[in-house]
């Protein structure tokens, strides 16, 4: 979906994990990537919901864009090797339901809206 020329908020933040934000494509999409607009790649989960929430708190934005939470790993389960292993609960849910029990009256105040990208990985195999 695309919006006309002008019609995105103010002020849009956008967090990209995995570094693969185009700017000529959102700009083909009706986003102004100018000085109302702000792209921030952190590192590890904890860091991507702190800016988040900083960001919310701010009131600068009235839409945050954060792509993509399937790649979004703590710091400890990469510190610790346990991604991927059977039988191990990362800590990942715990941390993303404390994040929206805290985020949601920030967004609410702030009247910012938050969006979770998050594409499925999908397995392409050849017969």
């Amino acid at each position: 979906m695309s919006l006309p020329s002008g019609q995105w908020p103010s002020f849009v933040g956008g967090c990209d994990l995995e570094n693969g934000f185009d700017p000529d494509h959102a700009v083909q999409n009706g986003l102004t990537v100018d000085s109302q607009f702000s792209l921030l790649t952190p590192t590890f989960l904890e860091d991507v919901l702190k800016v988040i929430e900083l960001a919310a708190r701010s009131q600068r934005y009235r839409i945050i864009v954060y792509d993509s939470l399937a790649m979004a790993l703590p710091s400890k389960d990469w510190e610790n090797k346990t991604y991927g292993e059977d039988g191990v609960i990362g800590i990942q849910p715990a941390l993303l339901q404390d994040f929206c029990n805290r985020i949601i009256p920030v967004l609410f105040h702030s009247q910012t809206t938050l969006v979770f990208v998050n594409q499925p990985g999908t397995s392409i195999t050849s017969w």
